[in-house]
């Protein structure tokens, strides 16, 4: 990674802190992405894994001695009486209590998928905002970068801020601002990992925060990815309808799946433009059409929550 000062328009200091928070973001990622041990649950209808919150605060966040204990008690049934305990605070503020003093909810899903492409393809994808805006343009909007630090794709980084949709007024859009940063660990290995700066950088808005989220990626022998998508965030339900309630907070509308599932269909349809001419002519302009029609509904959409 080259230095901290490549970041434009902020002090050194703080891009410090940026790179710290993006390098911190990146083991935790990879730890959490391939853990098991209980750390993961099956969800009971879908396809993809639910994360178990007190298993995550006991490996990333600060759990003290007394409540681990009392735990164990209830495990084993010989709990008596209530001794006192608290949740220390850990300076990073991604892991504290607070999350739930903003009135925000966690949200945590891991999805798995084969992919048609290569991890190097995936990568540039991921960290181009213009082909990464374009393969998730049901989920993302406004995407922009704020800041850079160039170089190869092993260690680059970018500040980047977005919005976060479904087709739908009567959902609350997500804003963020975060870093997404890429490293390559072997010859085919890779992660893409993005984290929230909100508490570093301005935002302009708090009811939205990504905890370390992205995917670890395996290429394989046949030259195809295989892909863990992790979604970790903390979200705002305050202004949720009941009817659309269970689909936010069971992951579904803004979890991992959603973001494999788009990614792949987005790469098939590439590979459908790469067919032979009649039949690339044909399914080309649908897609286009398709892709038109859907992103100036979206665009609809957008304006008309603006202005309520």
């Amino acid at each position: 990674m080259q230095r901290a000062s490549d970041l434009p328009a902020v002090s050194i200091f703080i891009a410090n802190k940026i790179i710290d928070r993006a390098r911190s973001a990146m083991n935790e990622l990879c730890k959490i992405g391939i853990a098991e041990n209980n750390v993961w649950h099956q969800h009971r209808e879908h396809r993809y894994e639910i994360l178990d919150d007190f298993e995550y605060l006991k490996q990333f966040g600060c759990v003290d001695a007394t409540l681990l204990e009392i735990v164990k008690l209830v495990e084993v049934g010989e709990l008596q009486t209530l001794p006192s305990f608290d949740l220390c605070r850990n300076q990073n503020s991604m892991y504290t209590m607070e999350v739930f003093e903003q009135g925000l909810q966690i949200e945590a899903s891991r999805d798995k998928a084969l992919i048609k492409i290569s991890p190097t393809k995936l990568v540039e994808l991921l960290m181009d905002v213009n082909q990464w805006s374009t393969a998730f343009y049901n989920i993302v909007s406004g995407a922009r970068i704020l800041g850079s630090i160039e170089g190869s794709y092993d260690e680059k980084m970018h500040v980047m801020s977005a919005e976060f949709h479904l087709p739908s007024p009567v959902i609350p859009t997500r804003k963020c601002v975060f870093a997404r940063y890429s490293k390559q660990f072997t010859h085919n290995i890779w992660a893409v990992v993005d984290v929230s700066l909100e508490d570093i950088l301005q935002s302009p808005s708090n009811n939205f925060h990504k905890r370390p989220s992205g995917c670890l990626i395996e290429g394989m022998p046949d030259g195809n990815s295989k892909v863990i998508w992790l979604e970790h965030v903390e979200a705002d339900y305050s202004k949720l309808s009941d009817l659309f309630r269970p689909l936010v907070t069971s992951a579904l509308a803004f979890g991992a799946t959603r973001w494999l599932t788009s990614i792949v269909r987005y790469i098939e349809w590439s590979e459908t433009l790469k067919a032979p001419k009649l039949i690339a002519d044909a399914g080309g302009m649908f897609i286009f059409l398709l892709q038109n029609f859907l992103k100036t509904f979206l665009d609809n959409l957008k304006v008309e929550e603006y202005l309520r």
